[in-house]
């Protein structure tokens, strides 16, 4: 039986991990933003690349409260923690990509409009996964 300090602490951890998450939601939803309505290439890659560091950042702290959390319950199997991991990895490897096709895209303008519409896309599926995942995987354990 675990006592009230542990159920206090795991209750915390779990708040903090819905705080961090729901922070990436409108920094995808900004990103999705300027795609549709920055027309100048420069002014877009500044804003994404600002970005870039705040989405990694809350990535990682976003991770590790999730460790510490499956930490806190024992390492317990769970299907909604696989799914968790299974859409951390996602965003991850796609903001990756993300940024490896603009290192690319950028040395001409049909680059840059392929890259655009890739970033529509991507920011637009990213903040539908993270709606989906918060409304579903993000009841009470």
């Amino acid at each position: 039986m675990e006592s009230n300090g542990v159920n206090l602490a795991i209750s915390s951890l779990i708040f903090y991990h819905h705080i961090f998450v729901s922070l990436l939601l409108p920094v995808f939803i900004f990103n999705l933003f300027n795609t549709f309505f920055e027309k100048n290439y420069a002014k877009l890659n500044k804003k994404i690349w600002f970005c870039m560091p705040l989405i990694f950042l809350l990535l990682s702290i976003t991770f590790l409260i999730g460790i510490s959390i499956w930490a806190m319950l024992g390492f317990e199997f769970s299907w909604r923690i696989v799914a968790m991991l299974i859409i951390l990895f996602v965003i991850l490897v796609c903001e990756i990509r993300r940024k490896n096709l603009l290192k690319t895209a950028r040395i001409s303008e049909s680059g840059m409009k392929s890259y655009v519409k890739f970033c529509k896309l991507l920011y637009s599926i990213e903040s539908i996964i993270l709606i989906i995942a918060m409304g579903i995987l993000g009841a009470k354990f």
